[in-house]
């Protein structure tokens, strides 16, 4: 199945799929000089009108034919009458005596079908030109079967142009169908992906027939492949991935400086794939040829954290985890990746590659700059990160600035009272424990009791560790914990201990 890459294409500029593209096809439409004239044929350019009939080859060289098609009188006449209504861009009128002038045509003779042909490629440009664009395939696909009947109707070229067109439209329609959750998800998937293979078949049919490709070309086909990709199951969604990396790599080799979007879908299929260590090289690339992205950093870190995060071998992931550190500090040299996430990213990298002094260094200021967002789960990896690197003094100073923010929150407090805990410091931890259970707003509040308990008991504060005993058992963890009652019978017996010594010695009987 079709998983969701890191890599997004979102940032691809794919002109097949963009509207205003289509809108350029639309354009030519006011280009044409419909003065029908006799024995009239489109030009290679869609500009005007020819009255010597030619016929052009693959390789785009024309050459004369038997005189050629020509209009009928009637039709042409209908096309002087179109002219007017096409320059006041009165679509529906056009539209409208485009259709009465098809009706009226008998396609089945060779006059007809030249006289149907050129109709109906007029009416599709006007349904571009009104951006109704899936109106447009049954006429031009009309059209190109009767091209193939009688291939003296158009030049080869203008039949190229339509393919491509086709091509175009067929992408725009089937990325605009929506895939959201709805009880027709399976049929709209389905609409989504016929319509993207017909685009593949158009874009595949036009480079065949194309003396003149090049990268963008390459690129259109690729990404109607990858798209297919998305929009399949099985083991055609590895067969469309390999088939766009392929075509993506042609494009890639026609061109000195290759577009970018060429080395991105090669990437997103390598990922795909699974292939993370040949999609980082290709990112690597593209961060290097384009510095200041702000697209691919991002991306090339996540690759090599997956990598990082995959492997067994410990001096293979600590390779990727510096690679990914080298990704965000290049990058923020460059002014880019330094929003909150990434800095914590940054810092959460080095923690998790043991280096806490970098890691501590870099969270204290982010938090105290605003660099790292200061919620109370940061403050206790700082606080963790200095005990690491035995800066236990600095922990709790990066707790006491915490507290300011969260002031009601007894975990902190709690945690302050640990930290002298470790530090055999219970004279400064009790009063922290106290604190703890004062503010409330701590996550484990047995464990607080048997704190203050155990430190009361240290400084012999016996009474109030007695205190915390008989609170602690009112919670359900003391009915599995030994260690309460253990301590609670030593504190009991050394207050007995404390009050036999301070009574008076009994006299001897006489």
């Amino acid at each position: 199945m079709w998983s969701c890459p890191l890599i997004s294409l979102s940032t691809t500029t794919n002109d097949t799929v963009r509207p205003d593209k289509l809108r350029l096809i639309a354009r030519l439409v006011a280009g044409i000089a419909l003065a029908a004239l006799p024995a009239a044929r489109l030009s290679a350019d869609m500009g005007g009108f020819h009255d010597d009939a030619v016929s052009s080859g693959k390789d785009g060289s024309n050459g004369p034919v038997d005189n050629g098609p020509s209009l009928s009188d009637k039709v042409s006449a209908q096309f002087e009458e179109l002219k007017p209504l096409i320059d006041a861009k009165d679509w529906p009128g056009a539209l409208a005596l485009l259709g009465t002038m098809e009706a009226s045509v008998d396609a089945t003779t060779y006059q007809g079908g030249y006289d149907t042909a050129m109709i109906l490629d007029t009416k599709a440009k006007l349904l571009v030109q009104v951006d109704r664009f899936e109106e447009a395939i049954p006429p031009w696909e009309a059209t190109l079967a009767l091209c193939a009947k009688h291939p003296s109707y158009f030049y080869q070229s203008n039949v190229n142009d339509i393919v491509h067109y086709l091509a175009q439209i067929y992408t725009q329609v089937g990325s605009s169908i929506k895939t959201g959750p709805g009880p027709d998800l399976a049929e709209r998937q389905e609409r989504q992906r016929a319509y993207i293979e017909k685009a593949v078949v158009y874009m595949r049919r036009w480079l065949a027939t194309n003396p003149r490709i090049n990268q963008d070309d390459q690129l259109s086909l690729a990404d109607m492949l990858f798209n297919l990709a998305a929009t399949s199951t099985g083991t055609s969604v590895d067969s469309y991935l390999t088939q766009a990396a392929e075509e993506a790599h042609k494009g890639v080799l026609m061109a000195v400086h290759p577009r970018d979007e060429l080395y991105y879908i090669e990437a997103a299929v390598a990922e795909q794939k699974g292939e993370l260590a040949k999609a980082g090289e290709i990112l690597e690339l593209l961060v290097l040829h384009k510095p200041e992205s702000k697209n691919y950093p991002p991306q090339l870190m996540q690759i090599y954290l997956n990598l990082a995060e995959n492997t067994k071998d410990h001096s293979e992931s600590k390779k990727y985890y510096i690679r990914a550190i080298n990704t965000i500090e290049k990058a923020q040299s460059r002014g880019l990746m330094t929003d909150q996430k990434d800095n914590l990213n940054l810092v959460t990298i080095y923690y998790d590659l043991g280096q806490f002094g970098r890691a501590t260094e870099l969270l204290s200021a982010g938090l105290r700059n605003g660099g790292i967002d200061p919620i109370f789960s940061n403050w206790q990896i700082l606080a963790y990160c200095y005990q690491q690197i035995n800066e236990n003094v600095q922990a709790i100073d990066a707790y006491k600035d915490a507290a300011k923010l969260f002031q009601d929150n007894g975990d902190i407090d709690f945690a302050i009272g640990q930290i002298y805990t470790s530090m055999d410091n219970p004279q400064d931890a009790y009063p922290y424990y106290v604190s703890a259970l004062q503010k409330g707003h701590v996550s484990n509040i047995y464990a607080t009791y048997m704190n203050v308990a155990y430190a009361a008991y240290e400084i012999q504060k016996y009474a109030e560790a007695l205190k915390a005993c008989d609170a602690a058992k009112n919670y359900p963890e003391a009915k599995r914990d030994s260690e309460l009652e253990q301590l609670r019978d030593a504190i009991a017996s050394r207050i007995k201990e404390l009050s036999d010594s301070k009574a008076p010695a009994t006299p001897p009987s006489a």
